[in-house]
């Protein structure tokens, strides 16, 4: 919250805009007026970005691997595995 405010209490337009981008936010959000809301409890935890987000591209890679190379053994298929 100390970022947005600082954000939205810069004199000019300019300092507002670097420091929006030096932050990735533009303000105070409007929820945050509400006493009950609490930003860090309120919100259920986001399976995709906790889970999903990096491991679907090795399990779509394992996956099509042993659909296309079925004769290979784990051992053999697990040096394929990109290392990025």
């Amino acid at each position: 919250m100390a970022q947005a405010n600082a954000v939205e209490s810069t004199p000019t337009e300019v300092q507002r805009e670097k420091l929006a981008k030096a932050y990735g936010i533009k303000g105070v959000p409007l929820l945050s007026a509400l006493g009950s809301l609490r930003f860090s409890q309120s919100f259920p935890y986001n399976f995709m970005h906790l889970i999903w987000e990096n491991v679907m591209d090795c399990l779509t890679y394992l996956i099509l691997t042993f659909l296309f190379c079925p004769s290979c053994s784990a051992s053999v298929c697990d040096s394929y595995l990109p290392m990025d």
